[in-house]
């Protein structure tokens, strides 16, 4: 498999993780030393504990899960960089759904193999896309 097509999988591999609200599995799709800037975090965090933790949290959310809705690879030595948008989707505490709508970044490395054959996620920013435009910005 060519490591664009290991960075696809590796993002399917993040949504579908996400869906299925297991906060030590996301953390293990992460690199021991990965980067986390997270939607919903103050700032970021780095290694599988603080990464764990920020699932853990986000978490507590009824039903997360995630939907791409724009995807660009660009190829890199040992691996590749995802960007694009993505939907968050949870329940809020009386069972009515909410959303978010966000845009990412995702680093990945396909030369540090895990066991199941994934790239490890090494960086991955992600952040609440804006409610307004530059245009709209005033001086």
């Amino acid at each position: 498999m060519n490591k664009k097509s290991l960075a696809k999988l590796a993002l399917g591999t993040w949504v579908n993780t996400l869906c299925q609200g297991n906060p030590v599995k996301m953390a293990k799709l992460y690199a021991g030393d990965g980067v986390l800037v997270g939607t919903f975090a103050p700032g970021p965090v780095q290694g599988s504990r603080p990464i764990l933790a920020y699932f853990q949290n986000l978490m507590k959310k009824d039903e997360v899960c995630a939907r791409i809705t724009s995807m660009k690879v660009q190829r890199i030595p040992g691996g590749a960089i995802l960007s694009g948008n993505y939907t968050f989707m949870w329940k809020d505490e009386l069972g009515r759904p909410e959303q978010a709508k966000a845009r990412y970044t995702f680093v990945v490395d396909a030369n540090v193999g895990r066991v199941d054959g994934q790239p490890y996620i090494i960086h991955h920013h992600s952040s609440l896309v804006p409610n307004r435009s530059l245009d709209t910005l005033h001086a």
